[in-house]
């Protein structure tokens, strides 16, 4: 079974950790022994024009995951390039024509919903994977907002996907950031 285009929702457990506490990475690629995916609620206080001056966008870039973190990834769901695209889902894609993706910045064309950029990945190999999952540190599950996933606020995924997952994760959901803080 694959996992690409499910989604990775860090359990309680990450708490502390930089890079994956209360992280929501869609899964892009599961490949032989390498698995690769975006976190998705990770916005940093940077924009695309800050990186590329001569993109002249102000779309936010979030922090895609702690490997390679000096590459620009993005997702979207533009039916105008998913043809040169990696199809994730239905309607998530990673990736096209970098100069086609800029025309449509330039004509300032594009909404926050359709496109996000990504400074680095996350990957792991399978068993590393499998392990983490198995340790709970994260859960696994199908993507429940299908063609709206990029429209869900990044601040607030991490939190409605808790509600969704119910149970324990209910008295999370609302949990402050720092738990001692409660």
């Amino acid at each position: 079974m694959s996992l690409k285009g499910k989604l990775l929702v860090a359990e309680t457990t990450a708490y502390g950790d930089s890079f994956f506490s209360r992280s929501v990475i869609l899964i892009t690629e599961d490949h032989e022994d390498q698995i690769v995916g975006f976190i998705l609620n990770s916005p940093k206080e940077l924009t695309l024009q800050d990186v590329f001056p001569e993109a002249k966008s102000n779309f936010i870039l979030f922090t895609g995951g702690p490997v390679e973190q000096d590459n620009l990834y993005f997702l979207h769901n533009l039916d105008e390039l998913k043809d040169k695209s990696v199809s994730i889902t239905e309607s998530v894609f990673w990736g096209a024509d970098f100069n086609s993706l800029a025309v449509l910045l330039e004509e300032k064309q594009l909404m926050r919903n359709q496109l996000r950029f990504f400074l680095g990945y996350s990957g792991w190999t399978k068993s590393q994977l499998e392990n983490e999952i198995q340790e709970k540190y994260w859960t696994l599950i199908d993507n429940p907002f299908g063609d709206k996933l990029l429209r869900i606020s990044p601040n607030e995924l991490w939190k409605e996907l808790m509600k969704l997952l119910g149970d324990e994760h209910l008295l999370w959901a609302n949990a402050p950031t720092d738990p001692i803080l409660n």
